[in-house]
């Protein structure tokens, strides 16, 4: 579950990668020159892999993550916060489809990693296929062969006589192949129960995932949003991508 977040920074990087002032050594591309826009992707996320502190991006693999807090209604009862997480694998993601739907304002963005390893602590509270869970500690997670695609709707307005883009909706949605998750120190520190619901979580791992899927993918649209309207609310269209 937690592994979803490696995807949305992902998408991050693919739209900083795109951004007018970029660190020495990354590429700019046409908007229209799809290839292009891949290559240069893919080549920041190897470029970028410690970081770039004059530009703000932290170090990609590990990826720090400070916090994320969920919670789930429905069949799922469930309110999950996680803290001072690395993330692991993300410049093993490659970029696989950009699609620019000018008609509709909207770009798509598809891309996979063979793998994603996340440290973190958590707090949990809720049910979990009927069963109430509890407790608080070290957690980690993977997932295996997983997809994601992000979707972007966006508006143009003019300042100070420049063309800018803003986001107005995100969607993201996500898949994997396999996944796996432990959660240390569960019911306070009962070892049998605790040992017990890591178990039935994890012979439920896939149908879990889809349970949360649709929150994460809101929670996650909605940060990439407001992230990217940090980059594109401040760099006029005309210096974020090349002349065609």
């Amino acid at each position: 579950m937690q592994s979803s977040i490696i995807l949305t920074v992902f998408f991050l990087v693919i739209y900083c990668a795109s951004a007018a002032k970029l660190p020495n050594g990354l590429k700019r591309c046409p908007l229209g020159d799809i290839p292009c826009l891949l290559d240069a992707i893919q080549d920041a996320l190897v470029k970028l892999k410690p970081g770039n502190a004059e530009f703000g991006i932290p170090p990609l693999d590990p990826l720090p993550i400070s916090n994320m807090s969920i919670v789930i209604g429905g069949n799922m009862q469930l309110a999950l916060t996680l803290g001072n997480a690395e993330i692991s694998g993300i410049t093993n993601c490659k970029m696989t489809g950009l699609i620019f739907d000018s008609d509709n304002r909207r770009i798509e963005t598809t891309g996979e990693c063979p793998y994603i390893d996340i440290n973190s602590t958590y707090s949990i509270n809720g049910k979990i296929l009927m069963f109430d869970v509890y407790g608080s500690g070290k957690s980690s997670s993977q997932l295996r062969r997983s997809k994601g695609t992000l979707k972007m709707d966006m508006e143009t307005y003019t300042q100070d006589n420049d063309l800018f883009v803003r986001y107005t909706k995100g969607v993201f949605d996500f898949d994997a192949e396999d996944c796996f998750v432990r959660f240390d120190n569960l019911f306070d520190g009962n070892s049998k129960l605790s040992e017990s619901m890591n178990q039935v979580l994890n012979e439920n791992c896939m149908s879990i995932l889809n349970e949360v899927k649709p929150v994460y993918g809101a929670v996650i649209g909605d940060n990439v949003r407001e992230l990217a309207n940090k980059i594109f609310t401040q760099v006029p269209l005309k210096d974020i991508y090349l002349d065609d």
